[in-house]
């Protein structure tokens, strides 16, 4: 039986687990109902759908992964995500204003991560996304889209991702975050220089250098051990 939003959310809600569901409401809480499914349970339903909509045309892809985006389930959201990230043909399709849609309901860390390193940095590093719509999500107040914009850079340096590094950019948006000490900011910054690392060490510690003294002490402690050992927080 070919897969619909509605037998998704069957499987979906098959897997819930409980101790999962509290932990996430606690971690990353959301407008969205959490069912409570296990990041290990996302992804086989994932490869379980991709093998079901193996002779889908991009179009219907595309119409699923807009249908699950348009459910209450943060599940649904954060599996759509994940499969549009699998399906390079169906991303590589993708419109910037299909994109920019795709961004329905970000509202907690784990949906702003996977959407802004899978398609938003992707479609930006491609060409597709502009430099000027980064710097809108970037420039406003927003949490949020703010936190997506530094995240996205990750996708330009993240070689595991097919990031070839773009120095210049992820400096410009590190830079407009310094003084924002919000915590999913702060956190965001620290990413987004630690894997910048992979590709010019220098410009890291010479940012950290200039804005010593208006940097957040978690982003220095933390990008400085990468730089030092390699781990954000080494054991002792």
């Amino acid at each position: 039986m070919l897969p619909t939003t509605e037998s998704i959310i069957t499987k979906l809600k098959a897997l819930q687990n409980e101790q999962r569901r509290t932990m996430a409401m606690r971690n990353f809480p959301t407008k969205l109902e959490i069912i409570g499914v296990t990041s290990p349970d996302i992804k086989k339903t994932v490869k379980e759908t991709i093998a079901k909509t193996n002779e889908y045309s991009i179009a219907s892809k595309k119409e699923l992964v807009w249908d699950l985006l348009q459910t209450n389930y943060h599940e649904c959201h954060h599996l759509a995500y994940h499969f549009l990230e699998q399906e390079k043909k169906t991303l590589d399709a993708l419109t910037a204003k299909e994109c920019k849609s795709y961004a329905v309901c970000i509202d907690n860390w784990v949906l702003s991560d996977t959407y802004s390193t899978f398609i938003l940095g992707v479609l930006w590093r491609n060409g597709r996304i502009t430099d000027e719509y980064i710097n809108q999500l970037a420039n406003g107040d927003d949490v949020w889209k703010k936190r997506c914009a530094l995240v996205s850079t990750v996708a330009l340096n993240q070689k595991a991702r097919g990031g070839t590094g773009d120095v210049p950019r992820t400096i410009a948006h590190c830079k407009k975050a310094v003084a924002d000490k919000r915590s999913m900011i702060v956190k965001a910054l620290s990413w987004a220089l630690r894997v910048l690392i992979q590709h010019d060490s220098t410009a890291v510690k010479n940012f950290l250098n200039n804005y010593e003294n208006e940097l957040h002490n978690q982003v220095k402690r933390e990008v400085t051990n990468k730089l030092k050992s390699g781990l954000k927080n080494p054991k002792n």
